[in-house]
């Protein structure tokens, strides 16, 4: 499968104790990380080539989508026009990449994250799945 298993955790050890949310989303869907990086909102801190990337940001630039049940800032996912790479589905239909078989998004301490300061940090890491 290809994409990306993102976790997102309230402390730089990414242990479970801390893990707030975790999903996993297409090749194209964690992009919002290197533009949080680019408008200097979040820094790259690791890159394993994606086994894994690290990052941090501030719990501002984050929670508020998360909260709402998104997975990326915009909530959108490319329109299938967009994307270049499709999957044939067990029953043998071919769908958009961004369509099949990721898990959604857990929310797996949402009173943590509403909780936080704004300006708490919060490490993400992005795995990739291929």
């Amino acid at each position: 499968m290809l994409g990306w298993w993102i976790t997102v955790f309230s402390d730089a050890d990414r242990q479970e104790p801390h893990l707030i949310a975790s999903w996993e989303c297409g090749i194209f869907s964690a992009n919002w990380l290197d533009e949080l990086c680019q408008a200097g909102h979040a820094v790259q801190t690791e890159n394993n080539g994606g086994y894994p990337n690290v990052y941090q940001t501030q719990a501002q630039y984050v929670a508020p989508w998360l909260l709402e049940g998104k997975i990326s800032p915009d909530g959108r996912l490319p329109a299938p026009a967009e994307l270049s790479v499709f999957m044939e589905t067990d029953d043998g239909e071919t769908v958009p990449m961004e369509l099949y078989g990721y898990r959604p998004l857990e929310l797996r301490r949402p009173e943590l994250l509403r909780d936080l300061p704004p300006e708490a940090v919060l490490t993400i890491r992005v795995f990739d799945l291929s």
